[in-house]
Parts: structure tokens; sequence; C-alpha cells
């Protein structure tokens, strides 16, 4: 692939940021890891509930007065707060608009970046993710809908999501950088734009194993000779206390490398200015789901 160099403020090498799924996540669990990416100046995003969930997903929520004074004290000192959905399960329309007041009263601003759950109420999710004829296809084999963005069901809050969030990711890729994949970032789909904004991709990160390797050196030499970013989608509440020991070596050894260390919003915002075309075509969506497909 062709890689157009891009210019890093302050003359950095590369763009490394982490977007963390709030599922699992506790004061206890968390406190350690995110101490230490305070300490090594690496900004990074967190998502959060704002409601105790109502199904069999487990983690704290903003309800917690202890996790919501955790996370007001990561918010204050450069981590970015965004919403995992309003919780796990199911909640009524009022309650999903209570929730964007209530965040803009806790961390001081509405949050920017929506990160899909697995909620019957994620917006255009399931096969509406997906162009012809791969949508037809995942709604054949893919029995689960998704209702968020359709104004007549209970589930529906399409018109908030619209109005206060900005970015919303949809493909996570394996083994490589994000920009390897989707250069294009963040950008517009056309149908997409009665409850949406602009949509981005990530880099997934499933093991404590995946982690080291990017946050290697052999891969970090990659992303500065590439001149590429990486948003690695991680979900910390998951791993063990032995495993955060292992990830405390590899985030001291990153934040030693020349690397820009920003939040998932200020890289967003970043590549939308060094943008001529920022809706997504036929065309290179095909391309870029195709590339998903056969990465899976």
């Amino acid at each position: 692939m062709n890689f157009q160099k891009i210019n890093w403020p302050n003359e950095k090498s590369f763009a490394f940021t982490i977007i963390d799924e709030t599922d699992y996540g506790t004061t206890e669990n968390l406190t350690s890891i995110y101490k230490l990416l305070l300490e090594r100046k690496i900004k990074i995003t967190k998502t959060v509930w704002l409601y105790h969930t109502r199904d069999h997903f487990t983690g704290d929520s903003l309800e917690d007065k202890s996790y919501r004074d955790f996370i007001l004290h990561l918010n204050k000192n450069g981590v970015e707060i965004a919403l995992h959905n309003v919780g796990s399960g199911f909640f009524s329309y009022q309650e999903k608009k209570n929730a964007m007041n209530l965040f803009k009263k806790y961390i001081g601003y509405f949050p920017k970046i929506l990160v899909n759950h697995s909620n019957m109420d994620n917006i255009y999710w399931g096969h509406k993710r997906f162009i012809f004829p791969f949508n037809f296809f995942y709604k054949v084999f893919q029995r689960r809908q998704f209702y968020g963005d359709d104004a007549k069901s209970e589930h529906f809050w399409g018109d908030i999501v619209k109005e206060h969030i900005d970015y919303i990711p949809n493909f996570s890729f394996k083994n490589n950088f994000t920009s390897f994949f989707d250069d294009r970032m963040p950008y517009i789909i056309n149908r997409k734009t009665k409850y949406s904004n602009y949509w981005f991709s990530t880099t997934l990160v499933k093991t404590i194993e995946d982690f080291e390797y990017f946050t290697s050196k052999e891969f970090v030499d990659l992303l500065e000779k590439k001149n590429a970013f990486v948003i690695l989608h991680v979900c910390f509440g998951k791993l063990n206390i032995k495993e955060m020991e292992m990830l405390k070596k590899q985030i001291k050894h990153l934040s030693e490398r020349n690397g820009w260390f920003v939040t998932v919003s200020e890289l967003l915002d970043f590549l939308r200015q060094q943008q001529t075309q920022r809706i997504l075509k036929y065309k290179d969506e095909l391309i870029l789901t195709l590339r998903w497909l056969f990465n899976r």
C-alpha cells in the first residue's frame, strides 16, 4: 500500500492512542494501568456507562461514587471520557437523554465518541454496518437486529447521537497499524448521515500478547518507518493483575519513543483537518469492507 506522509505535530514520527471499552472495568482493576499511563504522559480515551448494567455484563458505572471520582480524576489529567452506550441492557429514550445531560454535568462536556456495545440500541449496527451485497447476506445469516437508528423502535436514540456524538468506530482490524487498513478516516457514510456523523476504524487488541506486540520495539519501529497511526481497541477490564504488570514494562518503553500520544478525538480531529474528501464513496467502502473480511 502507498502511504501519504503526514506531518505530525511537534515533529513527531507517528501517532498512538487507545480506546478502552468499559466492560468489566472497576476502580480496583483499572487504577494500576491508568496510573502508569498518566505517569508516562500517554493520553487515551476511556469509555464509560452512566448507569448500572441491566444484563449479564459487569463493570462499574458513573452511578458508583468511587468509580465516578476515579473517572473524574482521569478526565482532569487528560484522559478523554467517551460512551459505550449509556449502560449495558435496555434503557428508555428518556433515560438516554438524561444520561447525556448527566455526562455533561459530571465530565464537563458531551461525549464526542460512542463505541457501540452489545445493546439492541446500537447505532447502524448488525447488517446496517455494511454496503450491498454484504448487508443482505449478513441480515440473512445473522438474525440479531439493532434498533438505535429506528425511530419507530423503543430502542431509538439516533437523534441524541446525531446531536452530540462526532465519531463512531465501525471496523476493527487485526495484526497491523490502523492506517495500514484505513487511511481515509474519519469519514462520512451518506446512508447513515441521518443519525450519525463520522466513522472510523481501530486495531483490535484481544489478548495480552496482542498488546505486547503493538507496544513492542518492532511494531513502533514500523509505525515510525511508515509515518503511521494506530488506535488500539482494548478492554483493560478483561486483563488480570498479573497481565497488568506485563503491560507496565511495555508502556514505559512505548512512552520513550517519538510518538504523538493523544486521545482518539484529538487524533480524529487532526486527521479531519488534513482531508480533502470526507464522504466515503461506494468503491472505497467496498474496498474497506473486503479488507475487514479478509482480515478476520
